[in-house]
Parts: structure tokens; C-alpha cells; sequence
């Protein structure tokens, strides 16, 4: 029998909400079957290998036709997660007793977090650093733009609008919090939406990939920023803010100076010209992205800092980048992220809205205006230059470019 509880402590409350814990036996791993008179959905593994397979064939199922109406990989799965939540078919409680329980999703949840911090690596290996070396000035206007004009149009309407909000809303900072992480798009996503849409080598999604990761590389350095202000504002002597930087200018160092020389021998030197990783080089790499994200989750950042700090310190392309192509993405990322981004759907629930429908409305007015500021302004900036002309097929790209950085994943902002 599962028992859930609330827990809170006294030393996290600052922190973190409430712990939901489950309690189980251990020995709930694998059962004797159901001749012997077990229950296999009672057991981890069945349960774990039922939650996965449902979620895929749903998965499949959904992009088969949802790619026909230009939509990717990233809503399909989101789409599924709400179908199988609390939305629809969660709120039958059998359904959802019987294969989304508390430890169910437990494991589930930590399995796909597995598959996201390589998915973040993987991203990064194969992220082209030389798009900012010398940028177009139409990517440049894009990516400023597109993370400028939704905040500057949100965030005074924020505080016009504050005496009128509900009062949970007033003095919180979540408005603050949502207009700036939709004024920001993933470069991951992006490229991988443009890669669904067959955008991946055009102009256009040239001029989004270069924006977004001019947006993504801020932003990944802003976060940083913000987890060791956080820390060290949370530090409870000065000795231990001087640990908290030290540590995180070690793991930085150590990726400059150590990582990217080794993954340079590895990939240069250990390497045939043209071959992929030998068997033991991959596992390597693979280990040290594991690790990364152990090291920066242990001395109090966000777990996915470190895989994406040193994917970008690899070098990319052959063979390191090809290898994670050919090795990861195809087997173990296209099996489990899916699984994330169906449980990041998972967690909507609709009917929440109708409890709080004052909130929810505010909320809405709050995202239609930051997603319509943040289209308004790329496809503005994408209009200036060099495409000047107001003909209809420059105003259809522009305006397809400013869709196409639109894209914020839940991933991530999920990650974050």
C-alpha cells in the first residue's frame, strides 16, 4: 500500500514547496506474475515499462497527425502528457491509480530527467559557437527584439493593472517571473522544431537559430547569476558565500581548462579522420555529462548547467557531435524525453482553473500579451533588414522567422 504525505521542514520552506513523499516497499520491483497471483502494475519495473509504452505509442500516434498542421515534436508530447493528466483521462482516480500513481511517476520522472540531461548535452556538442562570432544584423535585431518588446509591453501593464489583480497576484513576483521566461526562446527546441518543419537549412531558420541562441546563451549566463545571487543571498556566513562562488569558478574552470583540452584529444587525437567515438571514448563523454550535472546540482545550481556548459566546450561536428547523433538521439533520447515532456503536460490540470478562475484569466491576459509581443516584435525586426519592401512574401517570411523563434519550450522553462 502506498502512503502519501505532506512533509514540510523548517530549513526548506524558504526554498522549495511542500515534499510530497512516497512511502513503499523496496521489494516492489518485478513480480511473480499474475498466476502466482500478483498484481504486475502494483510492481516498478511492469509499471515503468506500461507508463513508457503507453506514452510513446500516444506520442506517435498524435505527431503522425499534428505534423501535418505544422506542428512539432515538443506539443505533441505536451499535448499527450495533458491528455493522459488530470485534464481528461487523469481524472478518472482508477486511471490514475493504476498507472500514474505517486511511485509510478517517481520513476518515471527520474528516468526522462536522465534522457533530458543528455538531450541538454547532446544540444550543446552540436551548437555552433562561430553563429556569434559575426551574426547578421537581421538575427541581432531579431533576438533583441524578441526578448525586449514582450517585456517592455507586459511589465508596465503588470503594474498598471496590480491594484485591480487578485491579491495573490499583487506582490508576487510569478507575472515577472512568466513575462521573462516567455521573452526568451531554447535553442534546443528551436532547432529542433525548425528540424520537424524542414526549416533547419533556410535562410529563415538560419536568421532563428542564430537569434535564439544569442537569447539562450544570455540567458544560460543570466540564470547562473541568478542561482549564485539566490545562494549567496541565502548564505549564512561569508565563508560560505566564498564556497558557493569557488566552487562554481572551479566547475568553470575545470570545463575551460580540462574538459575541452581532453574532449579536443579525444576527438583529434584518439580519433581516425572521419570515424565515430571508439566504444570507451563515448562512454567517457557520456559519463562526464552525468557528472557535470551531478556537480552543479550538488553545490546548489540548476543540474542542467553543467551538461549544457560542457557541451558547448566540446568541440562539435565529427566525431564527437556525429556520435551523439548516431548513438544517443536516435535510441535513448527519442525513447525518454518524450516521457519529460508528456509528464510536463501531465502536470497541467484544467480543472484547476475553474477553483481560481480569477487568477487563470489574469494570468492568460498576461502570456497573450507577452507571446503577441514577442511575434510582433521579431517579425518587426525581421522586416527592417535587408528585406524592405512591404510585398507579401517578405511580410509571409518575416513573419514565419518570428514564429519560428516563438517557440518557448516547457523544457526547459520546466528545467529551469
Amino acid at each position: 500500500m502506498t502512503a502519501v504525505a505532506n512533509l514540510s521542514s523548517g530549513a526548506l520552506e524558504a526554498t522549495a514547496k511542500p515534499l510530497a513523499a512516497a512511502c513503499y516497499d523496496n521489494n516492489l520491483v518485478n513480480s511473480q506474475g499474475m498466476f502466482l497471483g500478483d498484481q504486475p502494475l502494483r510492481f516498478s519495473l511492469p509499471l515503468l515499462l506500461v507508463q513508457v509504452s503507453v506514452i510513446l505509442v500516444l506520442s506517435a500516434a498524435a505527431h503522425v497527425v499534428l505534423r501535418r498542421l505544422g506542428q512539432s515534436r515538443f506539443v505533441t508530447h505536451m499535448l499527450v502528457g495533458i491528455f493522459l493528466g488530470p485534464s481528461v483521462l487523469g481524472r478518472n482516480a482508477s486511471f490514475r491509480d493504476l498507472l500514474f500513481s505517486e511511485r509510478g511517476t517517481y520513476i518515471l520522472e527520474s528516468v526522462s530527467l536522465v534522457a533530458l540531461i543528455l538531450f541538454l548535452f547532446s544540444m550543446g556538442v552540436k551548437t555552433d559557437l562561430s553563429l556569434l562570432r559575426r551574426p547578421s544584423g537581421r538575427a541581432v535585431a531579431v533576438g533583441i527584439t524578441g526578448a525586449v518588446v514582450p517585456l517592455a509591453i507586459t511589465l508596465p501593464v503588470f503594474h498598471a493593472l496590480q491594484p485591480s489583480l487578485p491579491e495573490d497576484l499583487r506582490g508576487s513576483s510569478l507575472v515577472t517571473e512568466l513575462a521573462v521566461r516567455l521573452s526568451l526562446s531554447s535553442f534546443p527546441v528551436v532547432a529542433d522544431a525548425l528540424s520537424d518543419l524542414d526549416l533547419l537549412n533556410t535562410d529563415l531558420g538560419r536568421i532563428a537559430l542564430t537569434a535564439s541562441l544569442i537569447t539562450d546563451v544570455t540567458s544560460w549566463f543570466l540564470r547562473a547569476c541568478s542561482a549564485a545571487v539566490f545562494l549567496v543571498s541565502e548564505a549564512m556566513s561569508p565563508a560560505f558565500t566564498a564556497r558557493i562562488l569557488a566552487s562554481f569558478v572551479a566547475f568553470v574552470l575545470f570545463v575551460g581548462f580540462v574538459a575541452r583540452p581532453a574532449g579536443r584529444y579525444i576527438a583529434y587525437k584518439r580519433t581516425p579522420t572521419g570515424a565515430l567515438l571508439s566504444e570507451g571514448s563515448f562512454v567517457v563523454v557520456v559519463i562526464a555529462a552525468l557528472l557535470s550535472a551531478l556537480v552543479t546540482d550538488a553545490i546548489g545550481f540548476k543540474y542542467m548547467i553543467g551538461p549544457m556548459m560542457l557541451g558547448l566546450a566540446l568541440p562539435g561536428g565529427m566525431p564527437i557531435g556525429a556520435t551523439m547523433t548516431e548513438r544517443l538521439d536516435s535510441f535513448f533520447i527519442a525513447l525518454f524525453l518524450p516521457v519529460y515532456m508528456a509528464l510536463s503536460g501531465y502536470r497541467t490540470d484544467f480543472s484547476k482553473a475553474e477553483e481560481a478562475s480569477e487568477r487563470w484569466c489574469a494570468l492568460e491576459l498576461f502570456v497573450v500579451l507577452c507571446v503577441s509581443g514577442k511575434l510582433v516584435g521579431c517579425v518587426a525586426a525581421g522586416s527592417s533588414s535587408p528585406c524592405r519592401s512591404v510585398t507579401p512574401p517578405c511580410w509571409r517570411s518575416c513573419s514565419t522567422s518570428g514564429a519560428s523563434w516563438r517557440w518557448r519550450p516547457s523544457t526547459a522553462g520546466a528545467t529551469a
